[in-house]
């Protein structure tokens, strides 16, 4: 959260942050990683959704609120990857104190500008976050009860992890908000910044700039770029 929250500093701030964070030797590995955790989390979860269907259909929002907040956050993963993992964007960064011939990079932040001018992504996101929010919430309910600890024990931990949920995924949903915010004449005035767009951002390398569309799934062409 605290490297996507240099987006509040600009363009330069976010961008580098972006870049270092991809140039790091092992990303690739921790990516396989999440991958597989996420794979496997997935798989046992429909697991056990498919043994309590019954009890679900009864009471789909008491015992089926991890199934459906999951589904949910699933089609949020996706789309979030496609934009900012899988984009086939040709927009280019350089930071405006470096070289003019020094290499390029992504320029995430300015598609982030061009995906949250919409505010149909920004509500999309930020209700993809609230279900992240709730899904932890419930889940680390649950996760408690199986750890060996006392009785006396649970509350507090429980509590105490659910607490931390909340600013993280407040940290999270302030970055959509904010990138709409900055394209806005009103907000940009009140925080004493000029208002931004992704087309007002210079690219390093002179090439259009490629608006991507509002789609769920990636291309097969992008998975494979």
């Amino acid at each position: 959260m605290g490297g996507n929250l240099t987006a509040l500093f600009g363009r330069d701030a976010y961008n580098s942050y972006g870049h270092h964070l991809n140039s790091m030797p092992f990303i690739r590995i921790i990516e396989a990683y999440l991958l597989i955790a996420v794979l496997v989390h997935m798989l046992s979860a429909g697991h056990f959704t498919l043994n309590k269907r019954k009890a679900i259909a009864k009471s789909a929002l008491q015992v089926g609120l991890l199934a459906l907040t999951g589904t949910v956050l699933s089609v949020f993963a996706v789309t979030h990857v496609k934009h900012f993992r899988f984009a086939a964007s040709t927009r280019r960064w350089r930071h405006s104190a470096s070289r003019p011939d020094s290499p390029t990079d992504r320029d995430l932040y300015a598609d982030m500008l061009s995906i949250f001018v919409d505010p149909k992504q920004v509500a999309f996101y930020v209700l993809g976050i609230a279900a992240v929010a709730i899904h932890l919430h419930k889940g680390w309910a649950k996760t408690v009860l199986k750890m060996e600890i006392t009785k006396e024990q649970r509350e507090p931990i429980t509590r105490i992890g659910q607490a931390l949920i909340y600013p993280l995924c407040f940290g999270f949903s302030a970055i959509p908000l904010f990138m709409y915010g900055v394209q806005q004449e009103g907000f940009a005035a009140a925080i004493g910044r000029q208002v931004e767009s992704a087309g007002s951002t210079l690219n390093a390398t002179g090439e259009p700039f490629v608006k991507q569309p509002f789609v769920f799934f990636p291309s097969w062409d992008s998975l494979r770029g």
